[in-house]
C-alpha cells in the first residue's frame, strides 16, 4: 500500500521537479488508478464528482480556442497549464483522489500516510541536493540594507531526472507538503511516518531559508494555524488543540533559529528583511499592471501585453490574463466548489480526525495559498482536484455508494467523529 501511494502521487512530484514527458507521466498513472477502481467495482463512483470533470473540460475548450478566436499566441511556459495539462490532471486526479480514500478506508491509513510522508520527502531531498548543486551561496546578495535576489543558472544541474529550474520559486513546491502535514503528526501513533515528515519539513523549511523565499513559510503557518481549530472541531479532543498550538510554536521556533543560522551578510538576516519590507513586494505593481489589461482583453490574451512581468503571480489573474474572464470564472468556480466538499467531508466523514486526510487538507489549503502569489502550477491544482475527490469519495465509502452530492444540504452536515487513529 505504501509504494501504491507514492506511485499514486508520483505525477505531483514529477512535475514539480520538472521530470520529462510530464502530461504522459499524468496519462499513464491515471490508468493504473483507474485499473485500480475498476478491479474493486468503485469506478462508477467518479461521477459523483462531475462538476470538476464540467468544469475541467470546460476550461480546456477555453484555453484552446480563445487564442485561435482572438487571435493572439501565449508561449508553452507561460501557460503552464494548457489544455493538454488540465485533460491529464483531471484524468489523473479524480479517479487517484478515489484510490486514496479507497484504500484508507479499508484499513491502510497507516500505509497510505506513510506513502504521503515518503512523497514529502523525496520533494524536500532533491530539491535540497539542486539548490546546493546550484549553490545555495549564490542565490542571495546582501548589499547593506539592499537585498538582490536572482535566479541561479542552473544550466547543467540535475538530480536524476530532474533538471533544475527557477529555484527560488521551486523551494515552495518543493516544501509546502511536508511543512503543512506536520499537524497531522499529532494524531499518527505511528513513529516512522512522524520522523520521515520531521525531517522533510525540516529540510524544506532550511532551503526556503537559503533562498530567502517567504511565501512558503507564510502559508504553512496560516495553514496549520487553521487547521489547528478545525483538528479540534473534528476530533472532540481537547488535547489536539495543545497539541496544534504546540506544533505551531515549534514551528515558530525552528523558523527562527533557521534565520539565525541563514545569517548571510551580517546583522539582519535577507529573510528577515524581505518580512519587514512586505509593502515593497515587486507583485504589488504586477498586480496594478495586469488588473486593467483583464478589462482592456476580457476574451484574453492581456498576458501578451503585461510588461512588469512574464506572468500576473495569482492563479485566477493569470487564467483571466491568458483565457479571459471567462476562463478565470471557471477556475474560481471549479476551486469553489473543491473548497465546498472539502468542508462537507470535513463535517460529515471527519477526514480530519486521520493523519492522511489533515495531510491532504494541509497540502490543499497551503499550496491554495501559494497559487495566490504564482501562476497556475499544474502540480498544486492536480493536487487540489485529488483533495477534493478524496473528500467526497471518504463521503461516499463512509456513507455507502449510495452517499452522493445530490442527497445532502450543507445544512444537513454536522461533524462526524470516527474512530481514533
Amino acid at each position: 500500500m505504501t509504494l501504491k501511494t507514492l506511485l499514486l502521487l508520483t505525477p505531483i512530484a514529477w512535475t514539480i521537479l520538472h521530470g520529462p514527458m510530464d502530461t504522459k507521466v499524468f496519462i499513464l498513472v491515471g490508468l493504473f488508478a483507474v485499473a485500480e477502481l475498476t478491479v474493486q467495482g468503485r469506478l462508477a463512483r467518479i461521477g459523483q464528482v462531475w462538476p470538476m470533470i464540467l468544469l475541467g473540460g470546460l476550461y480546456a475548450v477555453i484555453n484552446f480556442l480563445s487564442p485561435k478566436i482572438y487571435g493572439f499566441q501565449v508561449a508553452d511556459f507561460l501557460d503552464s497549464y494548457n489544455y493538454r495539462m488540465i485533460c491529464a490532471t483531471v484524468f489523473y486526479a479524480i479517479p487517484a483522489g478515489f484510490c486514496l480514500a479507497a484504500w484508507a478506508q479499508k484499513g491502510g491509513q497507516k500505509y497510505t500516510f506513510l506513502g504521503y510522508a515518503l512523497f514529502c520527502l523525496s520533494l524536500a531531498v532533491i530539491g535540497w541536493q539542486l539548490i546546493n548543486m546550484a549553490g545555495a551561496d549564490q542565490f542571495v546578495q546582501v548589499d547593506g540594507d539592499e537585498i538582490d535576489r536572482e535566479a541561479v543558472d542552473g544550466q547543467g544541474v540535475q538530480v536524476l531526472l530532474f533538471p533544475a529550474g527557477n529555484l527560488m520559486i521551486d523551494a515552495i513546491p518543493m516544501s509546502i507538503f511536508a511543512v503543512t502535514a506536520l499537524s497531522a503528526t499529532l494524531v499518527s501513533k505511528w513513529l516512522w511516518p512522524r520522523l520521515v515528515l520531521w525531517f522533510a519539513a525540516g529540510l524544506g523549511i532550511y532551503f526556503n531559508v537559503m533562498v530567502a523565499t517567504r511565501t512558503m513559510i507564510l502559508a504553512a503557518f496560516v495553514t496549520l494555524a487553521i487547521l489547528a481549530p478545525l483538528q479540534v472541531a473534528a476530533s472532540k479532543h481537547r488535547k489536539k488543540l495543545l497539541g496544534s498550538l504546540l506544533i505551531i510554536g515549534a514551528f515558530g521556533i525552528i523558523f527562527a533559529l533557521l534565520l539565525k543560522a541563514a545569517n548571510i551578510g551580517g546583522g539582519s538576516t535577507p529573510l528577515a528583511q524581505r518580512f519587514l519590507n512586505m509593502g515593497g513586494d515587486a507583485r504589488i505593481d504586477v498586480w496594478r499592471e495586469a488588473v486593467p489589461l483583464v478589462f482592456d482583453y476580457p476574451a484574453g490574451g492581456g498576458i501578451v501585453h503585461l510588461s512588469a512581468e512574464s506572468w500576473g503571480h495569482n492563479l485566477f489573474l493569470d487564467c483571466a490574463l491568458i483565457n479571459g474572464l471567462l476562463g478565470a470564472l471557471v477556475m474560481l468556480t471549479l476551486y469553489g466548489f473543491i473548497f465546498f466538499v472539502v468542508v462537507r467531508g470535513i463535517r460529515q466523514a471527519g477526514i480530519l480526525a486521520q493523519p492522511l486526510g489533515i495531510a491532504l487538507v494541509g497540502g490543499f489549503m497551503g499550496s491554495f495559498l501559494c497559487n495566490m502569489v504564482h501562476p497556475p502550477q499544474p502540480a498544486f491544482i492536480a493536487f487540489a482536484l485529488m483533495v477534493g475527490s478524496y473528500a467526497v469519495a471518504s463521503m461516499m465509502e463512509l456513507n455507502g455508494s449510495q452517499a452522493g452530492l445530490p442527497q445532502i444540504s450543507l445544512g444537513q452536515l454536522k461533524f462526524h467523529n470516527p474512530r481514533p487513529v
